[in-house]
């Protein structure tokens, strides 16, 4: 590329969640190789907004608590701040050369700035369920339409998006989510130290084997197998310590959650640690990572889980992960069966030699395809080059 092209980039908020970090990863990147001036615009904020704000100029237009503040100063300065901060967005996009668009919901804000009719790269990070309620509430209808290249980051989403939503496959372009990679951060005697930390913080006793999960606690995470798939594994052996990091999405829920733990006695063997700081090294103390999901395109925290040398197991019916597990890093379930999983878990507790190596199998792996800087350059420069 000759020249840098000035891009605005449209984040749907600010939270350490996957997309919102895969965004910020990806745009470190090419700030760094120098190829576009960027603009960042957040519709709302979160923690990530000082991490943006360290890589490029970025405007939020709704602050975390948007809409549920209780003094009304401070609401009335929100609205205006916010129609103050869309104008300066419209002046922006007038002069930009094409707009990034990261996931499908952010098609009302997109509708404004389509006005000067930018070129448009959408980046999908959601399958059918999510796609089609976003269709439904009105988000996701301009992305999927105006956008000139669907960016995917699995086979899975390129299939569903050519096969359902009739996207013309000159349209549809590769575009691997991405990790900087600094090999200190990743040695063996790191990890294992940050482990016994976290092991000596919750309770969990060296000889225990850990299965864990990273992610809000919610119905389309699959809580409920969550739960079932440990209550069948803690009936048979009780070294097995099930462990779910995240938040959980209300009160109630996690009241209704506790009562069925302390229903089924699974107390000592299941621990909700509730949100955490986002930390990398909270994958340490993990033996297995145990994908629930039962819609996921292809989720960051395998590959999270890839960086500890943590291999995973998951449902096949739940996305695109599957093409990175396959038969070396990790153990594919069919028919979201929860016998399966119990049973595969119970299997793995005595052959832990075998899950280090599919372990280290899962670090080369997404070391190969997740890190290397020059295959996501050629992607990203194939994507901007379509335009």
């Amino acid at each position: 590329m000759n020249k840098k092209k000035r891009v605005i980039v449209i984040g749907h908020e600010a939270s350490l969640s996957g997309a919102p970090i895969l965004l910020l990863n990806l745009f470190q990147l090419v700030i760094e190789k120098k190829m576009a001036h960027v603009q960042f615009v957040i519709r709302k904020g979160g923690p990530l907004v000082e991490k943006y704000i360290n890589v490029a100029p970025v405007i939020v237009l709704k602050p975390s608590d948007y809409g549920k503040e209780k003094d009304l100063l401070r609401k009335v300065t929100n609205f205006f701040q916010n129609k103050l901060n869309l104008l300066i967005v419209l002046l922006k996009a007038f002069s930009c050369d094409y707009i990034f668009c990261n996931t499908v919901v952010n098609g009302k804000l997109l509708r404004w700035l389509y006005f000067f009719k930018k070129p448009v790269i959408t980046y999908i990070h959601e399958l059918e369920g999510a796609i089609d309620l976003y269709i439904k509430q009105g988000d996701a209808v301009l992305p999927l339409s105006i956008s000139r290249v669907l960016a995917y980051p699995s086979k899975t989403t390129m299939h569903l998006l050519g096969n359902k939503y009739k996207t013309p496959v000159e349209k549809l372009k590769r575009l691997s989510y991405y990790f900087p990679f600094k090999e200190a951060q990743y040695s063996a005697n790191l990890v294992f130290k940050k482990s016994q930390q976290f092991r000596t913080q919750f309770g969990i006793e060296q000889n225990d084997f850990v299965v864990g999960a990273v992610g809000t606690v919610s119905d389309r995470k699959g809580i409920e197998l969550f739960i079932d798939v440990c209550n069948k594994v803690s009936s048979t052996s009780a070294l097995v310590k099930f462990i779910w990091i995240g938040a959980f999405e209300n009160n109630q829920q996690e009241k209704e959650l506790r009562r069925l733990v302390s229903e089924n006695n699974l107390e000592r063997n299941l621990i909700f640690t509730g949100a955490l700081d986002y930390d990398i090294y909270n994958f340490s103390p993990f033996d297995i990572l145990f994908l629930s999901s039962k819609e996921d395109t292809y989720p960051l925290v395998v590959l999270e889980a890839a960086m500890m040398r943590i291999p995973t197991i998951c449902f096949a019916g739940s996305g695109g992960i599957i093409e990175f597990i396959e038969n070396d890093a990790g153990w594919i379930i069919d028919d979201f069966s929860t016998i399966e999983a119990a049973n595969k878990i119970i299997e793995l507790q005595s052959l832990r030699n075998m899950v280090r190596l599919y372990g280290e199998k899962a670090f080369e792996k997404v070391i190969r395809l997740h890190c290397n800087s020059d295959i996501i350059i050629d992607q990203y420069n194939s994507i901007v080059e379509a335009l």
